[in-house]
């Protein structure tokens, strides 16, 4: 009888710590994973393995989005961003398309948000890769650079922005 009220105890704590466990690596999902919200294959994803970052938004959180030179849509959320952007600043990066995309397109997009907004081309094959359909693609990462909500306008991500800095 003892061994078994000692086997059960045994069981018992051993649940608990798992339980435990599983509850922390829930608590580190992204939200819209967590509550079921918008679905995407992006989200969860460390972003760090398929886009080289750049240093001002490794380490911290930040919004990311993946734009197309020859697309009204992301110039609209770019000017957007600019404006917004001005009075409370958020790490940012624009990574846009350049395979496939004529020439003067390019430069008109390069021309306009140069200095304007940190911008770099993304890696042929990206969109495929992690499930990207079309641009703007704009999604708000953590400090590890795991992808925790993708949404549309960009500036509607910066309130996301503030409470998950805040919560550093």
């Amino acid at each position: 009888m003892a061994v078994f009220m000692l086997l059960s105890l045994l069981v018992y704590l051993l649940f608990q710590r798992s339980h435990h466990n599983l509850q922390t690596e829930i608590a580190m999902l992204p939200d819209e994973i967590v509550k079921g919200g918008f679905q995407h294959g992006v989200l969860g994803v460390n972003l760090h393995v398929v886009l080289p970052l750049p240093e001002h938004v490794r380490q911290r959180p930040a919004i990311i989005m993946l734009a197309s030179p020859s697309c009204s849509a992301c110039e609209q959320e770019l000017h957007d961003w600019i404006r917004a952007n001005a009075q409370e600043p958020v790490p940012f990066m624009c990574f846009y398309e350049q395979e496939e995309v004529e020439v003067e397109k390019l430069r008109d997009f390069l021309e306009a948000f140069e200095g304007h907004v940190p911008m770099q081309p993304y890696p042929a094959g990206l969109n495929n890769r992690i499930g990207v359909d079309s641009t703007p693609f704009v999604m708000l990462i953590d400090s590890n650079g795991i992808v925790h909500r993708v949404q549309r306008p960009l500036r509607l991500l910066v309130k996301y922005y503030r409470k998950m800095k805040e919560r550093i």
